[in-house]
């Protein structure tokens, strides 16, 4: 009779543990391939370009309130900074020099835009603008920069691919009192970053998290160095 309880007993465990160890494995395996989850560099997201989609992160980010923005210095920080537009979620960017922040966040399973690196230049930054004085502008400070992105403690690989220029577009300013005293109005425009998206994320915890390490540009001596480490832990529901 005791064995036969022990067998008893193990058939039980098994029937209980095992639909547990299958989840346990197919969740583990869903973010197993990180590049399952990243678009390539080269594709058209949800029919845009990686730069069309820089351009409209840029725009979104230009008019937020000066409050909310996180280049400004009335910035008050939040428990948690995310735009969407369409069906996608942007994560937000930072220009503080020395940036260490953490954000637990709740968000639908939606595609993600993490602009780990940007820089965005205008006309209606410049009292005489051309269009050498905007590209030059793109490129003052992204060349100098080393870049990681991690998503669930994976490194998202040759993440250099993902430094792309958008074409010109036209940026549309309605934010009046926006911290890169940018006039309002619509200015040609272009932007530079690296900016991976990704497809939504199993429901479940995750972590992205972005790094970014840029020593000072002997071309820009005024310049200091910016380290930023930006982490989400993110609840996909």
């Amino acid at each position: 009779m005791e064995k036969l309880s022990n067998k008893i007993t193990i058939k039980i465990l098994l029937i209980f543990s095992l639909p547990l160890l299958f989840f346990s494995i197919t969740n583990v395996l869903a973010i197993e391939s990180i590049e399952d989850y990243v678009f390539a560099p080269d594709s058209k997201p949800y029919n845009r370009t990686y730069g069309e989609w820089e351009a409209k992160f840029w725009e979104l980010h230009v008019n937020l309130e000066s409050d909310k923005s996180p280049a400004s210095p009335n910035y008050k920080p939040t428990e948690c900074l995310l735009l969407k537009d369409e069906n996608m979620t942007f994560l937000s960017d930072f220009y503080s020099e020395i940036e260490y922040r953490n954000y637990n966040c709740k968000i639908s399973e939606t595609p993600i835009v993490i602009p780990a690196l940007t820089e965005g230049c205008s006309y209606g930054e410049f009292e005489n603008p051309n269009d050498k004085i905007i590209e030059d502008c793109v490129y003052s400070h992204n060349p100098y920069a080393v870049v990681k992105v991690t998503i669930d403690g994976k490194e998202i690989p040759d993440i250099d691919k993902f430094r792309i220029t958008s074409d010109w577009f036209i940026l549309n300013v309605t934010q009046k009192d926006n911290p890169y005293d940018i006039k309002l109005g619509s200015h040609k425009a272009k932007i530079n970053a690296i900016m991976p998206i990704i497809k939504p994320l199993p429901p479940g915890k995750h972590e992205i998290r972005t790094e970014v390490f840029q020593d000072i540009p002997s071309i820009i001596m005024s310049d200091v160095p910016l380290h930023r480490v930006i982490t989400y832990n993110l609840t996909v529901d």
